[in-house]
């Protein structure tokens, strides 16, 4: 027992070389004694090819030589070498080379065999006599016939029969060694199969006694550990199972070390599928941040729709303001014309009331001559006759142009009247859009703090990736699936932060264009205030300009009524110059009332002339001030289309801030969707 306990708690080396060294020991022995059995083997088959095989051959053939060698010469001696049967001799002589040659053969072959030698010489010292017997018997029976040769024949017989028995005796014996060789060969090759059985048998025991010790002590751990580490691949991934450590040797260290594994794992797959909740919970809440912004951007999409509609028909309107104070301007000039023609009239009214007045200064003077002053006074009357007809013709004008004046200007005041409600409408869609760009403003703010919140997550799920990433790699091939899973969501992470800094810079620079908007938007609503104040006062202006009209048609018109009445009265004075004489008293009273009316069309034709001055100075400054305001207004149509332009920039980035944010949209569903995955896979272990 004790014994057992001190192999089990041997190092699984040490139990190998306990066990396997008996093993490795016998496994020499046995291969040492296979290869000297195959040697031993292998040199008797040398000798039994070589020696026994090769000397039985050769006796063989020595026996068989001289059986050919006696046919031959008993054939001759019969024949006698007649009809062409004499080859006998030929061919007995190449028999006994042949005997010759394996005797010499033989030799060689048993130069270290004595016996084998000693009768080999025999064998030679026999076949000399045999074969010179044998040749002298064959001639003698060719030469001297079958009688004479007869005699040799019985000795040459006898020395046969002792070569016979000498041959005989050779290859007995080499027949003897090669069987005795192949018994040999058999028997050692019996006993070592037996002694290799044996060996084998010991062998195959010494194996399945270590497979048993191994399978017990060995085999069976780890059999548990790869029963553990298939069920965490296979089965129910159970981390919170542990391998039972009885044992103090590497299987035991090992089975530690992947009980302290799985808990590592344990605390990391609990930290990963918390993360993964946390990266949901983010991809979700990024995700509701994305659907927020395309609606705020949608919202500023429409705002800047309806800034563009603004600022379209603002510019519409400041074209058809810019017509009409076009309109205006030449009806103006119209105006000043026709004050500069009324001025030049009211002057020549002036001129020939003047003279008028003098005339009736020097008829007052020289009443008292009227007698003798008749001609001059009827040449006089005819003048001033023509004159105040002329007077009528210019007065008549002067009030036909007074109430073209009267009209235009009333044109004029419906025109201002129109620009100032388009001047207004324009403030309030320029002010609206500055209301807009300005919410507009504020928001892109918003969108650029959500931003820097979807920027910190990205961060916090490229970090979190990269643990898990170098987490997976420490779990090695276990942890392959999870390090593809960090690494989509570091991907994903990289590419929303990536994303988001996009977003920042559109954001900076809509946020940019969106002050310079603002800026312009003011800088437009104080020039479109600036021009509606000019407009005021030109709408006041003209109200004067039209009431110094109105006043001026009416004094014209009293003018032109007087001068009428004038004209009638002159040619009754005509008609009646005649009877001046008769009429000198009276002729004076009405010289004086001709001259007091003179006085009074004088001082008319003056309120005319000042009139008509005041009207062509007003109409001139009206003139420029509608040049300034002229300017004014291409002022503010060329903000208006700056105005326009940044918008539809504006609304072309918010596109491109919608296309991002959709984007972000996308990766925020698809690390949404990735957290998922990793959730599901960690809730496949049990932790």
């Amino acid at each position: 027992m004790n014994i057992v306990c001190q192999f089990r708690n041997m190092s699984v080396s040490n139990k190998f070389k306990t066990l396997f060294f008996p093993i490795i020991l016998i496994s020499l022995i046995y291969i040492f004694t296979f290869f000297l059995t195959v040697s031993q083997t292998m040199k008797s088959i040398s000798f039994m090819k070589e020696r026994a095989f090769l000397g039985a051959t050769y006796a063989k053939e020595i026996e068989l030589s001289i059986i050919h060698i006696q046919h031959w010469l008993v054939n001759i001696s019969a024949t006698r070498g007649k009809d062409g049967l004499d080859e006998g001799f030929k061919k007995a002589v190449e028999a006994a080379k042949c005997v010759t040659e394996y005797l010499s053969k033989y030799e060689e072959l048993a130069k270290n065999e004595p016996d084998t030698l000693k009768q080999l010489v025999e064998i030679k010292k026999k076949f000399a006599p045999y074969y010179s017997m044998g040749t002298s018997m064959a001639q003698i029976y060719v030469d001297l016939g079958p009688d004479v040769g007869n005699i040799y024949m019985a000795e040459f017989n006898k020395n046969a029969a002792d070569l016979t028995i000498a041959l005989n005796k050779l290859g007995s014996e080499s027949q003897e060694l090669y069987n005795k060789t192949v018994n040999d060969l058999e028997e050692y090759s019996r006993n070592r199969i037996t002694l290799v059985t044996a060996f084998s048998i010991i062998i195959i025991g010494f194996v399945l006694f270590a497979y048993f010790v191994l399978n017990r002590t060995i085999i069976k751990q780890i059999k548990k550990t790869s029963h553990v580490l298939k069920d965490i691949l296979e089965g129910q991934r159970d981390f919170t199972q542990r391998i039972e450590v009885d044992r103090i040797d590497e299987l035991g260290e090992m089975a530690k070390h992947v009980n302290n594994f799985f808990s590592y794992m344990q605390g990391i797959l609990t930290e990963v599928k918390e993360s993964s909740v946390k990266v949901k919970n983010f991809s979700s809440d990024l995700s509701s941040i994305a659907s927020g912004s395309v609606v705020g951007i949608s919202h500023i999409n429409t705002a800047m729709g309806e800034v563009v509609k603004g600022t379209t028909s603002q510019s519409k309107n400041i074209q058809d303001a810019t017509i009409s104070l076009d309109e205006l301007t030449i009806m103006i000039a119209k105006i000043a014309s026709g004050a500069e023609e009324q001025n030049l009239n009211s002057e020549k009214t002036m001129s020939v009331a003047k003279q008028s007045n003098e005339a009736m200064i020097e008829i007052s003077t020289f009443a008292t001559n009227q007698a003798a002053s008749v001609e001059k006074v009827m040449v006089i009357v005819s003048e001033m006759t023509r004159a105040l007809g002329q007077a009528a013709n210019d007065t008549s004008k002067a009030a036909a142009n007074s109430k073209q004046t009267r009209d235009i200007a009333l044109n004029g005041e419906q025109i201002l009247a129109e620009t100032v409600d388009g001047m207004d409408r324009i403030k309030e869609k320029v002010l609206i859009a500055a209301d807009k760009i300005t919410e507009l403003g504020k928001n892109s703010m918003k969108i650029g703090e959500i931003i820097d919140v979807i920027d910190d997550i990205a961060g916090q799920t490229n970090l979190l990736a990269l643990n898990a990433a170098i987490e997976a790699a420490r779990a090695g091939e276990h942890g392959r699936g999870f390090a593809v899973v960090a690494d989509e969501v570091r991907k994903l992470a990289e590419k929303s932060s990536k994303a988001t800094k996009e977003i920042a810079i559109l954001i900076k620079s809509i946020q940019e264009a969106t002050d310079i908007a603002v800026n312009f938007m003011n800088e437009g609503t104080s020039e479109v205030h600036s021009g509606a104040l000019l407009v005021n006062q030109t709408r006041q202006a003209m109200v004067s300009i039209i009431n110094a009209v109105r006043d001026t048609v009416s004094q014209i018109e009293s003018i032109s009524a007087a001068t009428e009445q004038m004209a009638a009265s002159s040619n009754e004075v005509a008609q009646n110059v005649k009877n001046l004489s008769e009429m000198a008293g009276s002729s004076t009273a009405s010289v004086e009332e001709v001259a007091a009316s003179s006085e009074g069309v004088v001082q008319s034709i003056l309120t005319v002339y000042k009139i008509a001055k005041d009207s062509a100075s007003i109409s001139e400054e009206m003139v420029k001030k509608m040049g300034n305001f002229s300017g004014q207004i291409l002022s503010i149509l060329s903000v208006a289309e700056d105005n326009s332009s940044i918008a539809e920039e504006t609304t072309a980035s918010t596109e491109e801030i919608t296309s991002s944010v959709n984007m972000i949209k996308e990766s925020a569903n698809d690390v949404a969707d990735l957290a998922v995955k990793l959730h599901d896979s960690i809730s496949q272990f049990k932790m």
